[in-house]
């Protein structure tokens, strides 16, 4: 009998196997590899970089390096695992000795990204250098936890960087070599015009999900000591939502909740659970995305926004938002890089107009944000604006950084 089971188990195993080398296999690319004029590192963002580059360089051809490995060119693999068994002092993993093998065949004059947070792109620019030229998009608002800035060491060379602000152009060249750095803000927000505010009568709230439900595949954030797991990173996010809808409830206002998932998504009803348990007021309105870009419409319907640890935050303040950063994950978790401190140089007295630690300190800035305006108070906005997020409208001015390279 357990001479049967374990035959069973084998055959069982095997059978996986064979599954996963099928799987493999429909990934990989026989083709042989062709040259490019540019590589665009990694699939996300592509069709953004993609269409800042056909307005830059129509003429020259592009190429998709899957660094998730959605396609692997089989050819360049088997090179890179030659070179990894019998060359010496690659000092590569055999993924990053695949991306430099691509990047080598393909012989492109720029190489960019935008995930400028994977330290394999920064890795490959340093060994790359005089070879090809890098250039690496800023996608989001960064940190330390379980981002680049968690190191706080030497990460590698760029040729550009395009960051949200000159504040974080030199966070970057603080930990790496940059040719040259610009502040443009965000370039998916930059692509979406400015429009009106839907009412400019009375006030309109928002609040913005950055909701993940828990798929039961260990969510875990880790930094130096410290681990947080899905409750740890949420509950924070909850508090905060909580405590918005109570006061908008109060100041009889209507709240909507811009939610991260669309009504198609797999994690649609597990978000729209978490806003509708954690608020229990039928006058808080989720509206389920449209589109990657559609938050930004969203975001111009309404006077105050408010955010958790959100990159929309920073974008909301680009676009001329009253903009409150509920930093309550930071509070909870004692993580400064989580407060909006860690990307300025506003001064305490200043920053507690804009960010906000507890039911106290959101009733003070919230109620002050539904106000006419002080002039002092937009002001203040304007230049947490310019050092946190700034604005390139429909990314001109990285257009023509891109055309440089390409003509040059």
């Amino acid at each position: 009998m357990r001479r049967s089971q374990r035959g069973k188990s084998l055959l069982l195993e095997a059978l996986k196997r064979v599954i996963a080398s099928i799987n493999a296999l429909q990934h990989l690319d026989f083709r042989k590899p062709l040259k490019h004029d540019i590589v665009i590192f990694d699939s996300n963002g592509a069709w953004m970089i993609e269409e800042i580059l056909r307005r830059a360089s129509p003429s020259h051809s592009l190429c998709i390096l899957h660094s998730r490995l959605e396609r692997i060119n089989f050819w360049l693999l088997l090179a890179a695992v030659w070179s990894r068994c019998f060359a010496r002092n690659t000092g590569l993993g055999l993924l990053t000795g695949y991306f430099e093998h691509f990047i080598r065949f393909t012989r492109p004059k720029l190489v960019v990204t935008f995930t400028d947070n994977d330290l394999r792109f920064w890795e490959l620019g340093q060994r790359l250098s005089g070879f090809t030229k890098f250039a690496a998009i800023q996608n989001g608002r960064r940190g330390r936890p379980g981002d680049i800035f968690e190191f706080e060491t030497y990460v590698g060379r760029v040729d550009l960087l395009l960051a949200f602000s000159d504040e974080m152009c030199k966070r970057y060249t603080a930990i790496s070599s940059v040719a040259k750095s610009v502040s443009i803000g965000s370039l998916r927000s930059n692509f979406v015009k400015l429009s009106p505010c839907s009412n400019q009568n009375e006030m309109t709230v928002l609040f913005v999900s950055s909701f993940i439900p828990d798929s039961g595949s260990c969510f875990r954030v880790k930094f130096q000591e410290k681990s947080w797991d899905h409750s740890d990173w949420f509950e924070p996010e909850r508090r905060a939502l909580r405590d918005l809808a109570e006061l908008c409830r109060i100041k009889n206002l209507r709240l909507h909740v811009g939610m991260r998932h669309a009504v198609t998504d797999q994690g649609y009803s597990a978000e729209l659970e978490w806003i509708m348990s954690t608020c229990m007021d039928s006058t808080v309105i989720p509206v389920p995305s449209l589109g990657p870009l559609s938050i930004y419409n969203l975001v111009d319907r309404f006077n105050v926004v408010v955010t958790v640890d959100s990159t929309v935050g920073l974008e909301a303040l680009s676009r001329g938002k009253r903009v409150l950063h509920a930093a309550y994950r930071s509070a909870a978790l004692g993580e400064p890089s989580l407060s909006l401190a860690w990307g300025c140089n506003l001064a305490p007295e200043e920053l507690r107009w804009l960010e906000v630690t507890s039911r106290d300190d959101l009733n003070f800035a919230f109620t002050n944000a539904l106000g006419q305006g002080d002039p002092d108070y937009i002001r203040l906005l304007e230049r947490a604006a310019n050092q946190l997020c700034s604005r390139d409208e429909g990314n001109l001015l990285a257009v023509e950084l891109f055309r440089e390279i390409m003509e040059s």
